[in-house]
This record gives C-alpha cells, structure tokens and sequence, in this order.
C-alpha cells in the first residue's frame, strides 16, 4: 500500500465504547490498552477486548467444526479443554462462542467463556473467567453417583468413564448454581441479554464465518 493510500485510509469505526451492556450489578476494575474490566458479585471477571485489525481466524472454514478444528489446536492441550463451541447470532452478526476448562494449581477447574464479535478489519472479545472456590468436585462426584445408580456409565480398570456422561452439560446448572460454569453460563445470559452495539459499528464490513448451525460441540 502506497504513503498515499495509508493516510487517507478509512478508520473503522469502532472502540470499546461501541458495545455496551448492563453493568449496574458489577464492580469496575478500569480501562487498560483496549480492554475494560468489570467483577462480579461472586468474584468473576469479566473484561470486554477491542482488537483493532483483522481478525486471526481462517477465511475458508466453510463449517463450524472447521472452525471449532482451528480453535481446538489453537487454544487446546492435555490441560486446557473444550466445553462448548458454536456459532451464533449477535445482533445480526455472526459470533463464536465458546467455553474452555483448566486445572487449577492444586484443586478444581477454572472456566473460560468467551464471545468474539468479528467485522473484517477489527473484533470485540466479551471474556469471562470463573475459578471453582470451596469444596471443588461436588458437581462432578453427585452426578457420578447418580449416573452409576442409574446405570447410565460404566468406568474401565483404567478410570476411563464411557456413556451418557457430561457434568458440564447446561441441563444441570439450575441443580449447582455455584459451580462455575453455571456462574459463568448464568452472567454470560444476562450479558446477551442487555447487549447493545452501535449502529455505525454494526455497519462496518462483518468477518466471513460459516453459517450457524454446521457444526457445534458440547463435551
């Protein structure tokens, strides 16, 4: 690109302030280089990312679960895994959701949701993280008890758990509120929600993505 051409290159219009949501329920944790941080009354942090250039995603993933593929060898490893990956509409853009999970130091799982709004030239991150506190492993040794009495899965010598199981399936968040994904599934609803984009920004030229609905995980 000429001297010429990247002077008189047309900004996005677009910043932090562009999306908004309700945040009369959290404590602000303040502005820093293109992110705004908010917590929760249980704790969590929630931060909203502007990312001023294009997007890091593949141009070609014609599925959702190609692009579920590209995330998974981005962000995952023996420690770090996928929960929930989907595409889904955002006020008439389409977005990625996406939930992970990681061990903590000594005990429990930390969750990482997150909500990439892409346009071609820039993208907004709604990133949540909630850390399992207390006594960890309720959710995960309740379920297991149940689904053994009820004979819905079966564990090998190995330890390896095979059948109908899934703790961190949404369906059993209204019987652990505390848990932290539903803590983090729960605050993400409210944020969808209220969620609100300006108009000169929903305007600006969206990232291609497959269509919703071609692919989606939840594990």
């Amino acid at each position: 690109m000429s001297i010429f051409n990247r002077f008189f290159k047309r900004k996005p219009k677009a910043s932090l302030d562009s999306v908004s949501f309700d945040v009369t329920r959290y404590r602000f944790g303040g502005d820093d280089d293109g992110q705004r941080v908010w917590f929760t009354p249980d704790g969590d942090g929630i931060g909203l990312f502007f990312f001023p250039k294009r997007p890091d995603l593949p141009t070609q993933a014609r599925t959702s679960l190609e692009l579920e593929e590209f995330y998974r060898g981005r962000v995952c490893n023996d420690a770090v895994k996928m929960v929930e990956f989907r595409l889904s509409p955002v006020l008439g853009i389409n977005s990625i959701w996406m939930i992970l999970k990681t061990p903590q130091e000594f005990h429990g799982m930390t969750y990482l949701g997150s909500l990439t709004v892409p346009f071609a030239d820039f993208s907004f991150v709604i990133k949540m993280q909630c850390e399992e506190q207390g006594i960890t492993g309720i959710r995960e040794a309740t379920l297991m008890l149940k689904a053994q009495q009820e004979g819905t899965v079966t564990i090998a010598d190995d330890g390896k758990v095979s059948g109908d199981w899934c703790p961190d399936n949404e369906r059993y968040d209204t019987m652990f509120p505390d848990h932290p994904i539903s803590r983090l599934r729960r605050e993400f609803a409210s944020v969808m929600a209220t969620l609100q984009i300006e108009k000169t920004t929903r305007n600006e030229k969206p990232f291609e993505l497959p269509r919703p609905g071609s692919g989606s995980a939840q594990t």
